[in-house]
């Protein structure tokens, strides 16, 4: 069986399409394709049977989707740099328990972006709790997709 992996960038205006698509890479294992390309953009996997293809991944969908608590150094963009991973949770939403880590985390000093005492809590609405340590780390607890992390705001 051969897989076609193609690029897919959503399109804002969803007249004709939803995505402009490009072929990345034409593949006898699309896992292990997956799991050695850790790719910043969505893409779908077409399974090609020697007729015909069909799509075993929409681009809107990961391999693994969960929740995870990662942070940023207070010298990184968390647009352009990839975030420091403490602990995921695949499978869990934002409607699971919070993992003991995050409290803990939590617990040893959490501060609003307005300076405060606390964490900026938007997990029931948005996804995702946010907050700064006294290092100045910017922590998310929020969803994760593949290798893309939600920037907590």
């Amino acid at each position: 069986m051969l897989y076609l992996i193609m690029r897919c960038d959503e399109l804002n205006d969803q007249y004709e399409c939803d995505a402009d698509r490009t072929p990345i890479a034409i593949v006898e294992d699309w896992k292990d394709w997956a799991n050695n390309h850790a790719t910043d953009y969505d893409y779908e996997i077409w399974e090609y049977d020697g007729s015909e293809f069909s799509r075993i991944k929409e681009y809107d969908e990961g391999i693994e989707e969960g929740m995870a608590l990662y942070y940023w150094e207070d010298s990184e963009n968390p647009e352009v740099n990839a975030p420091h991973v403490i602990a995921k949770f695949p499978s869990f939403t934002r409607y699971s328990i919070i993992p003991s880590i995050v409290k803990e985390t939590i617990k040893k000093g959490a501060y609003t972006c307005d300076g405060e005492e606390g964490v900026d809590d938007n997990l029931r609405s948005c996804g995702y709790i946010t907050w700064y340590n006294k290092e100045n780390r910017y922590y998310v607890y929020g969803k994760y997709s593949d290798n893309r992390y939600s920037l907590g705001y």
